[in-house]
């Protein structure tokens, strides 16, 4: 078995370190099985910079967002895009 690996910082540093990377692999974990993959590879960039390219997710996003706005999502809302959702209320139609 092998020793003990110097961690050349105090142990409480090395456990924030650790206990941040474990939340960004769970985050990028999340972003996986939610189908969004260019996040989960920003998540994992954090962790490992030097192996692992960041991600633009806003082509991501800019694909969600016709969805949110198809669905009714009040995210559209405040950015003036939900204007298409209006149902007219005129008995003879258009």
């Amino acid at each position: 078995m092998a020793g003990a690996i110097p961690l050349n910082m105090p142990r409480r540093e090395v456990h924030k370190r650790l206990c941040t990377a474990r939340d960004y692999i769970d985050l990028a974990i999340e972003h996986e099985k939610d189908g969004r993959p260019p996040s989960a590879q920003h998540a994992l960039h954090q962790v490992l910079p030097d192996l692992i390219p960041d991600a633009d997710s806003t082509e991501e996003e800019a694909a969600r967002l016709p969805m949110a706005v198809g669905a009714g999502g009040t995210a559209a809302t405040g950015l003036g895009l939900a204007v298409g959702l209006v149902t007219p209320t005129r008995a003879w139609g258009i």
